[in-house]
């Protein structure tokens, strides 16, 4: 008989009072395991192509390949529904050796994934030209930086004013500008930094700079 089952548990941590949905889908061996989220993104916790109980996918099936409840193959497993998963709203995978391996030759499998859905924050942005002020405001959460660089990669960028000299570089890039900005900024509902190379150093001499951040409210 194919088994299929999703089991919603809710784990709440005491000192809160969001909780957080963990999904469980059991796939005998020769179907297809569907895993969907209706919100977010899918995120692997755990899988195994295998066995681990006599009482899983076990109807019709002779003794012989159901008593081996030692059969892992978590690691393999895990990697391949990643590979195939991670990342996505919704992915179907085959509960086959083709896909896993064999990791118990004689034994009658069945694919067994726990996953949450994980929504991500939308990202925001913010400039601010050579000796001004950038400011990064989070109305809920924290900031978390996810790219900046104080440089120029645009000509049409804070070029008012500007001669054509100092404006026609766009390969300016400052690496070490993400890692300064997530020292200042991280784990703050807000924060004030300022656009000069007092900060963040001069990565092309003569060229008019700006600081441009994406950040997310975590």
């Amino acid at each position: 008989m194919h088994l299929s089952c999703k089991v919603f548990i809710l784990l709440a941590a005491a000192c809160c009072s969001m909780t957080r949905a963990t999904e469980s889908s059991i796939t005998c061996e020769g179907s297809d395991a569907h895993l969907q989220c209706g919100v977010g993104e899918i995120h692997i916790l755990s899988a195994n192509y295998g066995r681990s109980s006599s009482q899983v996918c076990f109807s019709g099936r002779p003794a012989n390949q159901i008593s081996n409840i030692n059969c892992p193959n978590k690691s393999t497993s895990s990697q391949q529904m990643a590979q195939r998963c991670e990342g996505k709203n919704q992915c179907v995978v085959s509960a086959t050796k083709d896909v896993f391996g064999d990791p118990c030759f004689g034994t009658y499998k069945y694919l067994e994934v726990t996953y949450v859905c994980v929504t991500k924050p939308a990202a925001k942005s913010s400039i601010a030209c050579e000796g001004s002020n950038i400011q990064l405001e989070c109305g809920k959460g924290k900031i978390h930086i996810q790219t900046a660089n104080y440089g120029r990669s645009n000509t049409h960028v804070c070029s008012s004013g500007r001669p054509s000299n100092q404006i026609l570089n766009i390969n300016c890039v400052n690496k070490p500008t993400t890692s300064k900005m997530a020292q200042s900024c991280n784990r703050k509902a807000q924060c004030v930094v300022e656009a000069s190379k007092s900060v963040f150093g001069d990565p092309c001499y003569g060229t008019y700079k700006y600081l441009e951040v994406t950040y997310t409210c975590g």
